[in-house]
Parts: C-alpha cells; sequence; structure tokens
C-alpha cells in the first residue's frame, strides 16, 4: 500500500514542528517512527526535511508512506462477518459478538483478524491488522450512534460497570476513630 498524504499548513499549525503536527493529525507513533527512518517520507515545499523541522502558514506538507508487509502471524481463514463500511485507509465492521478480535492461544484461528486475512487474500491485497473498537479509550465521538440523541452512551456509569460486572463493587467496614486533639497544647505549639 502506498499512500500519500498532502497537507496546507494553516495558521493554527504554523510554529508547529511537523512530529507535533503529524500528532495532532493522529498518525500512530509506529508510523512517525517508519517515517522518521524512511527517505523521503516526509516533504516540505518538495524538499525532503526532518520531523522537528518547524511549519509555516501556507506551506505544503507531504507524507509519502509505503507499508507491503502483512500481518504475518493471522492466519487467513474463512469466517463469517459483514463490512459496514470500507475505504482504501479503513474499514468498519459488524462481527458476531462471539468472535474474537486477535488470536490468543486458545484462538488461533477464529478471530476477525483471521476473517479479514482472508477477506484480504481473496483480494489480492496484503494488509496490517491494525484494530480499534467502540470499547477503546476516546472511541465514542468515533463510534457514537446516530440514533443515540440523548447522549445515552457517553453516559455510562459507575452503576453501569457494576451491572456489566466490569467493575466489581468494593465492600468495607469502617472502622470508627476515637481521636482527642488537646486544642490547648496544639494552640500553645502554634502560637
Amino acid at each position: 500500500m502506498k499512500r500519500v498524504i498532502d497537507y496546507t499548513v494553516t495558521d493554527s499549525d504554523a510554529d508547529k514542528t511537523i512530529h507535533m503536527f503529524l500528532r495532532e493529525h493522529f498518525f500512530p507513533a509506529k508510523i512517525i517512527t517508519i517515517l522518521k527512518h524512511t527517505e523521503n517520507s516526509v516533504c516540505l515545499n518538495g524538499e525532503s526535511v526532518f520531523l522537528n523541522t518547524v511549519l509555516n502558514a501556507g506551506d505544503r506538507l507531504t507524507i509519502n508512506y509505503s507499508e507491503d508487509s502483512v500481518s504475518p502471524n493471522i492466519v487467513p481463514v474463512k469466517l463469517d462477518f459483514t463490512i459496514v463500511y470500507e475505504d482504501e485507509d479503513i474499514m468498519v465492521v459488524d462481527k458476531p459478538a462471539d468472535m474474537p478480535v486477535h488470536p490468543a492461544i486458545n484462538n488461533f484461528d477464529n478471530t476477525l483478524a483471521n476473517a479479514i486475512a482472508y477477506y484480504f487474500m481473496e483480494k489480492g491485497e496484503s494488509f496490517v491488522f491494525r484494530s480499534i473498537n467502540r470499547l477503546d479509550k476516546n472511541t465514542f465521538k468515533t463510534f457514537g450512534a446516530i440514533e443515540d440523541k440523548s447522549g445515552y452512551m457517553s453516559k455510562y456509569s459507575f452503576s453501569d460497570s457494576i451491572r456489566d460486572k466490569a467493575t466489581l463493587p468494593l465492600n468495607f467496614e469502617p472502622v470508627p476513630i476515637d481521636l482527642h486533639v488537646d486544642k490547648d497544647s496544639l494552640n500553645q505549639a502554634f502560637d
């Protein structure tokens, strides 16, 4: 997969380093590291530059990224899942509830990763499996439901968490404390 991404630097991004800019535009740290070590992967106004280069308003930043590797430890297996949306950058899927996402010791060939590996193998395309799900940290903005007008899903409470057994209740017995303070001695010590 080869991607060329062009940005025109705005006033709000001026005076930032390219590294800061990429982080603020949600480039994963691993991709930034690859860009850092790949010749001509980051160009500013047509010239190859380092990630510590400071941006100016109106600059043209070009990111040249190529990823030809695959996820070698994921065995392609034909399994059912539904593709809700797909473009060259992202795939949104609806997987069966009992299907694990990543291969593990007891789930080596029955995961979403296996199913997607098979899907891309059938298309003759390489792919790297990087999953994000709606339960990951800070994903509600992305995965929130349009039907959820009241925003209930973003108000998942502590009691909901206990009900779902995501959090276990803490039971304790308070111990009475019998504390006597000699106010006269305390006042005398701090006067």
